[in-house]
Parts: C-alpha cells; sequence; structure tokens
C-alpha cells in the first residue's frame, strides 16, 4: 500500500507549504521544501518535468500576500481536488490512521479539503513510473555493494 498512500505526499505537501507561509512561516516551508523537492520531483515519474516546475514556481510564494498574487498559489488554493487513486482497502487503512490519531488532525484536514480519492475495490496496481521509484528505492537501500 506504499504506492497507493505515497500518492497523497504531493498534494499533501504542497498544502503544508502553503499553510506555513500563510502563517508566516517562510523558513519552515523553505526548509521542508529543500529537504523533500527531490523525492517528490522522482515521485513523479514522466511528470517530473512538470513536477519540478511546480516546485520551482513554489519556491517564489515566500510571503503571505503571494497566496493571493502568485498564479501557482492562487490555482492550488482555489482548483479542484487533488484526484488520488486508491484501493478501498489502503483507503480505510488511512482514514482509520487519520481519525485514530489525535496528532494527524491537521493532515486529516488538508486530505479532507484537498484531496479526491478514487476508491476500487480492487487493488491499485503501480504505474510505471511507480514501480521504477519503488525499484530505484529498493537498489537505494541495497547499497552498490549488494549488486557485485
Amino acid at each position: 500500500h506504499k504506492v497507493e498512500l505515497s500518492r497523497l505526499l504531493y498534494p499533501v505537501f504542497l498544502h503544508t507549504y502553503l499553510g506555513l507561509i500563510s502563517k508566516g512561516a517562510a523558513r519552515e516551508a523553505k526548509a521542508i521544501l529543500d529537504k523533500h523537492q527531490r523525492k517528490l520531483t522522482d515521485l513523479a515519474g514522466a511528470g517530473a518535468r512538470l513536477r519540478a516546475q511546480e516546485l520551482q514556481e513554489l519556491q517564489a510564494v515566500v510571503i503571505k500576500q503571494h497566496l493571493s498574487t502568485n498564479a501557482f498559489a492562487r490555482k492550488a488554493l482555489h482548483s479542484t481536488k487533488h484526484s488520488v487513486r486508491m484501493s478501498s482497502y489502503a483507503h480505510e487503512l488511512l482514514m482509520h490512521f487519520l481519525h485514530t490519531n489525535p496528532t494527524m488532525l491537521r493532515l486529516a484536514s488538508i486530505v479532507n479539503e484537498y484531496v479526491q480519492f478514487e476508491v476500487s475495490e480492487q487493488a491499485v496496481l503501480p504505474t510505471v513510473d511507480e514501480q521504477h521509484a519503488q525499484d530505484d528505492e529498493l537498489l537505494a537501500a541495497m547499497g552498490p555493494g549488494m549488486l557485485s
């Protein structure tokens, strides 16, 4: 279910970043962007170039006023919800986790406000790009000595 749940990372990250900016926490927002930018781009697979461009645009949003003047920020805050495909089992696990952990209230709020789930009774198979990302993650975890 890791692949299915990883589909939530970008919308949650995006709205967490914008939420930090709205609270005047630009330093913290920049820190999480710097820390996670590469992973978020890699997870986009074939859409990596577009994701990198979006994250570049996001870097320009550094003060609260940018939330209303920056076109990318306005679109992110006021467009339709992010569509995320997920099996019913993974969705049920996620909802249970979010609703039984009081520390997840903010995350649950972001998911509720900005994510539209496409829930399937069958397992949702990873896309080719998601499979490549999993393979790359496994190879990195194994280290260079494991392959020789």
